[in-house]
């Protein structure tokens, strides 16, 4: 590679990341302009985390740290919140992909940049909700705890992206794309740390659970952020982060490329 082939590749990426960030802030000043259905959005997230506190403080009265652990939660699973399904899937079946595929910037930077919008929109609505929650709780809040669950939280929502990006490019084979997500979220749901959290399910359970991604997209950074997960099970957990996110990452690459010569074999 010569200097100018680097200088290139250097504008270029500068060039992508301009706008990347472009794509977050138009989605963002979307969401604010509408409000109705963005904040019903949001409402929807919220409540799962709501019913999982009250079903459990009652089950388990004085465990403060199960009240932390869905607080937590409440803003962990906006954070990680993925909409492909509305984002990328529609764009295949009405054949605007054709029209993304012939810019000079890759696909995904559109996605993505939806993605880390609706993502900043959440935090700056719930992050009030989750205050107040905490506080009327009267959750106990470890600062260094916060810190270590700040990595979890950054890998979470990079596997919960990939994970939904993967799933939502099934648009390319079937006009149920929506539904597989939504199938998917079921799982995320019940098996990722939301409907029970890890640690209170029973010791068989609990092993094959903690080898499944689903818990380190949503689970596991309020398990950190709680101190239901604590030492080397901290360590262990973002090492095996690390690990799905490069199974799914070459898991979407492949899905990706796979699908985009089936689109543009049947005329997309």
């Amino acid at each position: 590679m010569t200097v100018d082939d680097g200088l290139d590749a250097g504008r270029r990426r500068r060039s992508h990341l301009r706008l990347l960030a472009a794509y977050a802030r138009l989605y963002l000043l979307w969401s604010f302009a509408g409000r109705t259905w963005t904040l019903t959005l949001v409402a929807n997230r919220l409540v799962p985390p709501l019913i999982g506190l009250a079903v459990w403080r009652a089950a388990l009265p004085g465990r403060t740290d199960i009240a932390t652990y869905y607080v937590a939660l409440m803003l962990v699973r906006l954070l990680v919140d993925s909409m492909e399904k509305y984002t990328f899937s529609p764009r295949v079946y009405e054949g605007v992909l054709a029209d993304d595929l012939l810019q000079p910037r890759p696909v995904v930077l559109h996605v993505l940049g939806w993605n880390l919008g609706s993502r900043l929109y959440n935090l700056v609505v719930v992050t009030p909700v989750v205050v107040v929650a905490g506080l009327a709780m009267r959750t106990s809040v470890d600062v260094h705890l916060l810190l270590l669950a700040l990595p979890a939280v950054v890998a979470a929502a990079a596997l919960r992206f990939l994970f939904t990006y993967s799933v939502s490019m099934s648009a390319f084979w079937t006009q149920q794309a929506g539904s597989a997500v939504d199938a998917t979220q079921l799982l995320i749901f019940l098996l990722g740390g939301e409907a029970v959290p890890l640690p209170l399910l029973p010791h068989a359970v609990r092993g094959w659970v903690a080898v499944m991604p689903l818990r380190y997209m949503v689970g596991f950074p309020a398990e950190v952020a709680s101190g239901l997960a604590t030492g080397r099970h901290i360590a262990a957990g973002l090492a095996a982060g690390v690990v799905w996110l490069a199974i799914l990452l070459a898991l979407n690459v492949a899905v990706y490329r796979a699908g985009i010569r089936r689109f543009t074999a049947v005329g997309g």
